[in-house]
């Protein structure tokens, strides 16, 4: 297990498994800022409305391409994450949009995929 994802690994595992409640997952995440890009939580910053969703997708410049496709992996899952009580479609693409960054050894991957399975089974 990577270290550098602290307690969120196995608190979103959890939660989709339904084995944490929706409150335990959020104090778990808080406890362990997610910080993109020196930026400190962009996440945060977005939701507050302090950026726009360009500035909330675009690369940083000392990003690779796999540390874009990553971050771009979680920013996508908390959206979706966002949008699940609102917009049922919306939610779905943004889950979408994290799996289809490949970034497979990600929770936020795991956790995308697992939430789509559910809310697009029949």
């Amino acid at each position: 297990i990577d270290s550098s994802l602290g307690d969120r690994k196995p608190a979103i595992l959890l939660y989709v498994l339904g084995l944490l409640p929706p409150d335990e997952t959020k104090k778990v995440l808080a406890k362990d800022r997610i910080s993109l890009g020196g930026d400190g939580d962009i996440l945060a910053d977005y939701f507050a409305g302090r950026i726009d969703i360009g500035k909330l997708m675009a690369k940083p410049d000392d990003y690779s391409d796999v540390d874009q496709q990553d971050r771009l992996c979680v920013i996508n899952f908390f959206l979706g994450e966002s949008m699940l009580p609102k917009d049922k479609g919306s939610a779905i693409a943004y889950f979408q949009a994290a799996i289809a960054t490949g970034s497979q050894y990600l929770p936020e991957y795991l956790a995308s995929r697992a939430i789509l399975n559910r809310l697009t089974a029949h």
